[in-house]
């Protein structure tokens, strides 16, 4: 689909890489300098984050992190803005390594953070794509049956934006059962 697209990242001695996947082609961008600016910005990332950081609970560090986040949306995201989709389309990232810890879409370009323009899915691997596919084939070949996902979605009442429809969704593609909210938790 056009305002779709997959941004897999990968590093291999200390070079970072993002493979960019849309409708029409895959293009592969290195990032120079990412890893180590990475190691650099991740942890003050964190640390500010950290509300045990803050200089008074009810007053966090707003202005740095948005500029730690506006300095790895220049790394990560900033060079392949040119293949993003139109604004209200969706993106699915794939981390890899520390990006596994980094709310991607909190990403901040300098005016908007990337949420309030793009709606962010995660995949914990892109091989899960080829899974998927598989299990469904095995599935009709074999014969066996498999048991369907028990899929859980759980937005504290509403405040994650589009928990409940990505969960539905999920549940939905997989033929899977869906939990929401109460019923997702212990």
């Amino acid at each position: 689909m056009p305002d779709q697209v997959l941004l897999a990242y990968f590093s291999y001695r200390d070079k970072l890489a993002v493979f960019v996947v849309t409708a029409n082609e895959l293009v592969t961008h290195e990032l120079p300098g990412g890893m180590e600016q990475l190691e650099r910005l991740l942890p003050l990332l964190h640390a500010h984050l950290d509300p045990r950081t803050w200089s008074s609970p009810h007053n966090p560090p707003q202005q740095i992190v948005r500029r730690l986040l506006n300095r790895l949306y220049d790394l990560l995201m900033k060079p392949v803005a040119e293949i993003l989709p139109p604004s209200s389309g969706s993106i699915t990232i794939v981390p890899y390594g520390p990006l596994h810890k980094l709310p991607f879409h909190a990403l901040y370009d300098g005016s908007r953070f990337l949420i309030e323009r793009f709606q962010v899915n995660y995949l914990p691997a892109s091989i899960i794509l080829t899974h998927l596919k598989t299990l469904k084939s095995k599935q009709t070949h074999t014969g066996v049956p498999h048991k369907p996902p028990m899929v859980l979605g759980y937005s504290e009442n509403g405040h994650i934006q589009r928990v409940r429809e990505e969960a539905e969704t999920i549940a939905s593609l997989l033929h899977g059962r869906c939990y929401l909210e109460g019923e997702a938790t212990i």
